[in-house]
């Protein structure tokens, strides 16, 4: 074997003697390697571990002579992997519109805002895996890398858990992803107008908007929201209040929903709903409603053309104008509110019968099936009667919220009023409750109110000047 193993013989090693490669000169003259010459080659040359039978048997049958061949391979180690975040928002927003499917551009697609709700856990930490180690054809242990460990994210609006590992919204708003930091804000600020090509907006908490609101945008809050700018024949809803600096101007498209109050500079051709009250200098073909009271101020004061009811009252300048544009000032509860309440405390009382009958053959059943045991699935009687309890339940509790905010209604309105400052003209109906009265001829400086199921008009000039004297 010594004589086979003279001339250029030699083994070549991988990267940390994970491989061996063994190059075999010719042998001289007849003779020919064996196994157990290679097998010796290798000891000789230290390596113990991975030799791959296959290749030695392949370089022995099929003379694989001047010529490299991976012999042994160690077992290679496995890294660790690095700790990473998992993140349980979309860090980066789309701001490019998609294509529908006829090819037009579908400008509503585009996301210009991530909110959360406060307790939802936004990023969740994947620590680093632990790393194991390889063997070398030397039989010598080769480490693996270690995975590496990150810093806890930073930011603000957020908190982390004592293992660092869980991160919770503090707060409902908007949540972006900044220069490997989270911030979570309850207040959304745009400084441009806001059209169909920016598309709409809907937040969880405040918006603030420095420019104007085109039409066909719908603008949604949980918070307040406050335009700088006009509003054109767009849907703006909040849960709190509305504040239109520049007022709306909705060519009989606009809608505005406020939880809270609405102030606005005017109101043009839009309708708009209030659970508050709403203050402002003009009100102009629209259709207005406040669960509260409504409130013109300004010069004018006006309202023309409009159907305008505060639950409590409405006060205005100017009712109506001198060509006698039809204007309908309304307040207390109508005469649909005292229906309704009449017919949900009928439904209430039907469900409630109805859920007692439900209870009564339940209990019979199920003292019926204490004998013989029966699955509950597997009884349609019963089945038909857990259904009916459930319904009721539903239906008493649904018909119990919607009354308790009616009979808040018609406690609002006890003491309505309609309060005309300086003119009102003919052609302007005044309504409270289910009785109204038109106006035949100029009134200056009137309020109405509800007294013996008859409306009775009072002079507030009359009791000004008293207050004067």
């Amino acid at each position: 074997m010594g004589e086979i193993l003279q001339g250029q013989t030699y083994v070549k090693f991988g990267d940390q003697d994970m491989d061996a490669y063994l190059y075999l000169d010719m042998p001289e003259g007849s003779r020919t390697y064996v196994k157990e010459d290679i097998l010796q080659i290798l000891e000789d040359n230290g390596i113990t571990v991975g030799i791959i039978e296959a290749n030695i048997e392949k370089i022995i049958n099929s003379g694989c002579y001047r010529t490299e061949v991976k012999v042994a391979e160690g077992i290679r180690p496995v890294d660790g992997t690095d700790g990473r975040f998992e993140f349980m928002f979309n860090r980066f927003l789309d701001k490019k519109p998609v294509l529908d499917e006829d090819g037009s551009v579908d400008y509503w697609s585009l996301s210009v805002i991530e909110n959360v709700e406060k307790g939802q856990v936004i990023a969740c930490y994947i620590p680093p895996t632990p790393e194991k180690p390889g063997i070398s054809v030397k039989g010598e242990q080769v480490p693996g890398r270690r995975g590496r460990e990150l810093q806890p994210l930073k930011g603000k609006g957020f908190v982390r858990s004592d293992d660092s590992r869980t991160y919770t919204a503090l707060i409902d708003g908007k949540i972006e992803y900044k220069n490997d930091r989270i911030y979570i804000s309850n207040l959304y600020e745009g400084f441009e107008d806001v059209d169909v090509v920016s598309g709409n907006i809907e937040f969880r908490g405040d918006i603030v908007i420095h420019g104007n609101v085109e039409s066909g945008v719908s603008i949604k809050a949980t918070g307040s929201i406050t335009i700088d700018g006009k509003v054109e024949g767009a849907h703006i809803t909040a849960g709190k209040d509305i504040i239109l600096r520049s007022g709306v101007q909705g060519c009989n498209k606009a809608y505005i929903k406020s939880c809270g109050n609405i102030y606005s500079k005017f109101i043009e051709m839009a309708k708009v709903e209030a659970k508050g009250m709403i203050l402002t200098n003009a009100i102009i073909n629209s259709t207005v409603l406040s669960e509260d009271t409504v409130i013109l101020r300004g010069n004018k004061g006006l309202i023309s053309g409009s159907s305008v009811k505060g639950v409590k009252g409405v006060e205005a300048v100017t009712v109506g104008t001198k060509a006698g544009v039809r204007t309908k000032v309304s307040a207390g509860a109508s005469e649909d509110t005292y229906q309704r309440i009449s017919a949900l405390k009928k439904i209430i009382e039907e469900a409630r019968l109805a859920l007692a009958e439900a209870e009564i053959c339940i209990n019979e059943l199920n003292y019926e099936n204490s004998r013989r045991p029966v699955r509950i699935e597997n009884d349609p009687r019963m089945m038909l009667w857990l259904r009916s309890r459930v319904r009721n339940i539903s239906i008493i509790n649904e018909s119990q919220a919607e009354l308790e905010a009616l009979n808040a209604i018609v406690d609002k309105s006890k003491r309505a009023y309609v309060r005309v400052l300086e003119d009102g003209y003919p052609g302007s109906r005044i309504e409270i409750d289910d009785k109204s009265v038109e106006l035949k001829e100029v009134l200056e400086g009137v309020e109405f109110r509800k007294r013996n199921h008859e409306i009775v008009m009072y002079s507030l000039i009359r009791d000004m000047s008293q207050a004067a004297e």
